[in-house]
């Protein structure tokens, strides 16, 4: 019965990734692209109450549990966390349940005593807190919950670590051998961070990259296990080193750590080119030519003309249009170490050019993602380019290109962007007109009149605040995606992070700088006694009055749709003002609850949550399906 459970949850959760984002040629018209989303959502709400009764009845109790399991037991509960995690594409289903279902393995190996059984479990457990520890690094406005997640990766790490003294390896089959070795290697990966690492971090990586090479070429464990695939393990090895490269943004290491760095990667290869027949199956050419050619950059062994030719010449070649975890680097990797060269004055016009290029093909290959089915490594990769992105002018704007990764990695939220965007818009012109002196200080306005005078002007920037107040999600899409359960505690508070994030991120460029102290404090109550972040008072906020709009639309917008939001009907207009009405001092500004009386205004809003709506939606689908279409004739031409 558990099993059936299991299968139907596996099943359930990769339908609701597929709904969530509909492929495009499957659908007519951008009149039917609202309809079908709207049509899906409903069937995810079905699909995730009954996922909710399995956690509940079935899958929650047994993680609680402190009664042994049986044989089947264990091996249904392995099956299930296999299938919620893709180790070979770095992509998961459900990474946070897989990792509560590790740890409830682990109890019980423990509780047996078996040796054999706890060095599975502790494996699977540094695989499990990598993937969350990588997914959580992205936010770098807090890294302690990415900390937490290395801690129990690096606990689980030194407990699989006593199975390398001699006496307990050799009593080890070749399977619990494998896991121990593998952990050796992998558990160096742990240090890996999409924020970037600190110099004490870079070199304590490297110490333990020395030590697993000093394993690959020690006797002992060559004899003690002949049969294991040494040459793959030693590729692998090197190739660890990459990681580490791609995490330096700076001079973390001295540079005779790394020329030792650049020349394990120049190992790494030569073993490739020593029979390309066995090692292109673990890893194409390209894939190993990024980190040596940028280790050949780092290190003075070619100029940053040549380096910039090679990377250009890999791209070229690339595969536009395939998902793979190799393909998903060679795309997104190459554009970032473009980036990581120089500043932009220090670009050439040709550089320059090329860069923006390099932006558009980033945002085109996350439009083609296929249902999403390479999110997670997307994600990752993408993540670090948006935080080294460089608003290069004349060029993609960073606002541009979260808006357009935004529409890529999760539509709803995109069109919830726009929607919000134009319900500030809306509710800014009509506050104005009544309450102008609420505008005072914004866009520079000293006096009522010249609130008056700048209207157009003050509602653009009103639109701008309210288009860009969920940037910080762009790094957040594989969080928002989760329709099928409720939140976990700790993936509630990565979800409280996006104003931050967003803040954060948009401070750093002129296209957004102006509006982010909006995404900062679009989730804080007007009277500041509750919401996120909680450090934050809006009271003290130059564009508080922006901030109370953009609070009001967010959840006006929020409440109204039924589109990737929630899995029931959305609540009328009506329904809203009455908690506006009702939360106003509170949660809502008492302005806004009187303002939102006038007949005039609500006819506005009406429009706007049904036929603006509507539009968006229409609008969304039209750029979708031309990207799609212009891949379609890209590859027809090259085929």
């Amino acid at each position: 019965m558990k099993k059936d459970d299991f299968s139907k949850y596996i099943e359930h959760t990769s339908d609701i990734r597929e709904l969530s984002s509909p492929q495009i040629n499957d659908i007519a018209g951008s009149g039917e692209y609202r309809q079908k989303l709207k049509q899906n959502f409903q069937l995810i709400g079905e699909i995730a109450r009954e996922n909710r009764k399995i956690l509940e009845d079935v899958i929650y109790p047994l993680i609680r549990s402190d009664e042994e399991l049986t044989p089947q037991d264990v091996q249904d509960i392995t099956e299930l966390s296999e299938q919620l995690v893709n180790t070979a594409d770095l992509e998961n289903l459900d990474i946070s349940i897989m990792s509560l279902l590790s740890t409830r393995l682990m109890k019980d190996a423990e509780k047996k005593q078996d040796a054999e059984y706890i060095v599975r479990q502790l494996d699977s457990q540094i695989n499990a807190s990598y993937s969350l520890k990588l997914m959580t690094s992205r936010i770098f406005t807090d890294l302690s919950i990415s900390q937490h997640f290395k801690d129990l990766g690096t606990e689980a790490w030194q407990a699989i670590s006593v199975y390398l003294q001699p006496e307990k390896f050799e009593a080890l089959s070749d399977e619990a051998k494998s896991l121990v070795l593998h952990s050796t290697r992998f558990h160096t990966v742990l240090h890996e961070s999409s924020a970037g690492i600190s110099p004490e971090v870079a070199r304590a990586w490297l110490a333990e990259l020395d030590n697993v090479v000093a394993l690959c070429e020690n006797p002992y464990y060559r004899q003690a296990f002949p049969s294991f695939d040494w040459n793959y393990y030693v590729f692998r090895t090197l190739e660890n080193h990459s990681g580490l490269l791609d995490s330096l943004y700076g001079g973390e290491l001295s540079q005779e750590d790394v020329e030792k760095i650049a020349g394990r990667l120049e190992r790494w290869l030569a073993l490739w080119q020593s029979d390309p027949a066995i090692f292109e199956k673990f890893a194409p050419l390209d894939f190993v030519l990024i980190p040596v050619y940028r280790a050949r950059y780092l290190t003075g062994k070619i100029s940053r003309a040549e380096y910039l030719t090679g990377l250009y010449e890999i791209y070229s070649r690339r595969n536009r249009y395939s998902y793979t975890y190799d393909d998903v680097y060679i795309n997104t990797r190459i554009p970032l170490n473009y980036l990581l060269c120089a500043e932009t004055a220090d670009f050439t016009a040709q550089e320059l050019d090329t860069l923006q290029v390099l932006y558009q093909d980033v945002c085109n290959y996350a439009f083609r993602m296929p249902n999403s089915g390479t999110l997670t490594a997307l994600l990752d990769f993408c993540s670090v380019l948006i935080k080294r992105f460089i608003e290069v002018p004349g060029s993609i704007t960073f606002q541009e290109m979260c808006l357009n990764l935004l529409a890529a990695f999760h539509p709803p939220t995109y069109v919830h962007s726009v929607t919000v965007a134009n319900l500030t818009k809306c509710i800014s012109s009509h506050l104005i007109y009544y309450r102008p002196e609420l505008f005072i200080g914004i866009c520079d306005c000293k006096t009522v009149e010249e609130v008056t005078e700048n209207r157009n002007r003050i509602m653009q920037f009103a639109y701008n605040a309210g288009l860009c107040h969920d940037f910080g999600k762009t790094l957040l899409t594989d969080i928002i995606f989760i329709y099928g359960r409720k939140l976990l505690d700790f993936e509630f508070d990565i979800v409280k992070q996006h104003p931050s994030l967003g803040g954060a991120l948009m401070r750093l460029h002129p296209s957004t700088q102006p509006y982010a102290e909006v995404a900062e404090g679009h989730h804080k109550w007007y009277d500041n006694s509750a919401g996120y972040p909680e450090t934050l008072d809006t009271s003290q906020c130059k564009l508080k009055t922006i901030i109370d709009i953009v609070n009001c639309a967010d959840c006006m917008d929020a409440a109204t749709d039924t589109v990737g939001r929630s899995y029931n009907i959305g609540k009328t207009l009506d329904d809203f003002l009455a908690e506006l009405h009702a939360g106003a001092g509170t949660r809502y500004s008492p302005y806004l609850s009187e303002l939102l009386t006038h007949q005039e205004v609500r006819d506005d809003l009406d429009y706007l949550l049904a036929i603006g709506r509507q539009n968006n939606y229409q609008n969304t689908y039209l750029l979708l399906k031309r990207v799609q279409t212009e891949a379609e004739h890209e590859k027809e031409a090259a085929d």
